[in-house]
């Protein structure tokens, strides 16, 4: 591992988690392009939910994500972010995820719309690279690990 100061560490650490951040927040609003724009030109992500078939490059995950159902809600909360800097262009990341899942064809009411009975619990495991664009997700693995309610 190369010697990086506290300073550049802090600052790979700061905007590699601002990357996550951003990442599920434009999951959550199905903006599919923005989304893909958090990854690297030829990033690659193995969704939790289809690990074999990984989406390769910005397109492909733009493309392939644009076809989930526009009635699909989803809430991803991450918690125990870890982000671990390897050298000045590259870091790596862990965090866990509570998905929270509803269907906005439902009809929203004063505490919000139902949520489905199937819950989970997972993990994003990330490689990130500083690009002319700044720090991007060259590669994301999506992992569940725990589930509530009926498959």
């Amino acid at each position: 591992m190369a010697v990086i100061d506290d300073d550049a560490a802090a600052r790979i650490e700061r905007a590699c988690s601002q990357v996550v951040f951003r990442s599920v927040r434009a999951f959550d609003a199905q903006d599919w392009q923005g989304f893909a724009d958090c990854f690297t030109e030829g990033g690659v992500f193995l969704r939790a939910s289809e690990p074999h078939a990984p989406l390769r490059g910005r397109a492909a995950i733009r493309d392939t994500l644009a076809q989930r159902p526009v009635h699909r809600l989803t809430r991803h909360f991450c918690t125990n972010l870890v982000i671990t800097p390897v050298s000045e262009q590259r870091a790596e990341g862990h965090c866990y995820l509570l998905l929270y899942t509803g269907d906005a064809s439902k009809p929203e009411t004063t505490v919000g719309r139902l949520a489905h009975v199937l819950q989970r619990i997972g993990e994003y495991h990330d490689q990130f690279e500083l690009t002319a664009e700044g720090w991007r997700i060259a590669r994301r693995l999506g992992q569940l690990v725990f589930y509530t309610g009926t498959p």
